[in-house]
């Protein structure tokens, strides 16, 4: 059984905080949901020597069938990708300064990667000629690169099936969204039990499941466990010992002439897995577990090289610098509580307070990417030791 808190007039504010939470979270979730479905994919093969990239206007754009084809824009994201898979040794930053230069400079870069792609010795694993597989979005006349992977990409694990999915796994074990993002690239929901629980007195925290995926490349379809911290409205994001699933690793390669029922079939099995995360995740074992971790991470304190250390995986060194000048001056550091000095008058924070630190930057980070790297970071924090 869940070691739920006990019933007092604080668990009660809690609770309340919790639930105005998951009222907000049905309409993030409609939301992504939408935008999943509405995302129109259409995957080509792209075989090196085949395909041409032009430049004009400062911009790459990709031609899939020779050079006199109609041009497709060409997504940052999937010029990176094209640059790393031509020649890992070119760094993408020298073409894509190359593309704001003047108009030598754009042809030298359209030249660069047209005879790297035409020259270069691409195989498979099996020695066989390899291809790439662009994922394009929008309609035909307007389409956009997004993407640029590897014939083996799981094409079929689309986001659309795969949230709608998790959304109903997370229904089965009581779990209900609380929150979630999206950009070009990727997606996250979260979605909570309906439960708040008490690990060090006076501190109420509520857990749950969230899903992130990108259909581009950028990440794996992953199942994560979150603590969240209802009095300052923060998330840490357990990246890895705590029942991760890394979906797209226990799904067999599929190559872009996969048969639709085999898709299918593929997909199906790969949301039952999904559904099996979710339920190891969200058990109470696992919950309990974590109050442990919650309650340990509150009693034990750093010196503060070692925070510099472990919180410097993600933080600039300017916020650093700010983070320490804030504790040092004993004043509360972006509305989280003051740190204990030592004997010696230095800063010695829990690891609890790193966390939440983590947590709190995440929550004013504008771009999706970093917040969800912050979150994580908020999550290895608590359970480093």
């Amino acid at each position: 059984m869940y070691q739920k808190a006990t019933d007092s007039p604080a668990t009660a504010r809690a609770k309340h905080a919790l639930h105005a939470k998951l009222i907000l979270g049905e309409a993030k979730r409609d939301e992504i949901l939408r935008k999943t479905a509405e995302m129109v994919i259409t995957d080509f093969p792209l075989e090196p020597g085949k395909f041409h990239v032009s430049a004009k206007n400062n911009q790459l754009r990709v031609h899939m069938g020779g050079r006199w084809d109609a041009p497709h824009r060409i997504h940052s994201h999937a010029l990176g990708q094209l640059c790393d898979r031509a020649n890992p040794d070119i760094p993408r930053k020298f073409i894509r300064a190359l593309i704001k230069g003047p108009l030598w400079q754009q042809r030298l870069a359209q030249i660069a990667l047209n005879l790297i792609y035409t020259r270069g010795s691409y195989i498979t694993r099996s020695k066989k000629p390899a291809w790439f597989m662009g994922r394009f979005v929008g309609p035909a006349d307007a389409r956009e690169l997004r993407g640029f992977v590897s014939q083996y990409f799981p094409r079929h694990l689309l986001s659309k099936d795969m949230f709608r999915g998790f959304v109903h796994n997370c229904s089965q074990m009581g779990a209900h969204p609380i929150e979630g993002s999206s950009s070009d690239l990727r997606f996250n929901l979260k979605c909570a039990l309906p439960h708040v629980f008490e690990p060090v007195p006076g501190e109420f925290f509520g857990f749950g499941v969230e899903l992130s995926n990108s259909d581009f490349g950028t990440g794996l379809l992953c199942v994560r466990f979150f603590s969240h911290y209802l009095k300052r409205n923060t998330f840490a994001v357990l990246e890895k010992s705590w029942a991760k699933k890394h979906i797209g690793s226990v799904v067999k390669m599929s190559e872009l002439t996969l048969g639709q029922e085999a898709r299918e079939k593929d997909r199906d099995a790969v949301i039952t897995v999904m559904g099996d995360a979710v339920k190891q995740v969200l058990s109470a074992e696992n919950v309990n577990k974590m109050l442990t971790v919650l309650e340990e991470a509150h009693k034990e304190k750093l010196p503060w090289h070692r925070v510099e250390a472990e919180m410097g995986r993600i933080l600039r060194k300017a916020e650093l610098t700010q983070l320490k000048k804030d504790v040092e001056s004993r004043e509360e550091v972006s509305a989280l509580p003051p740190v204990d000095l030592d004997d010696d008058g230095n800063p010695s924070p829990t690891r609890w307070w790193m966390s939440e630190v983590a947590g709190f930057m995440a929550t004013k980070e504008m771009n999706p990417e970093r917040a969800a790297e912050l979150e994580k970071l908020a999550g290895t924090l608590l359970k480093a030791g």
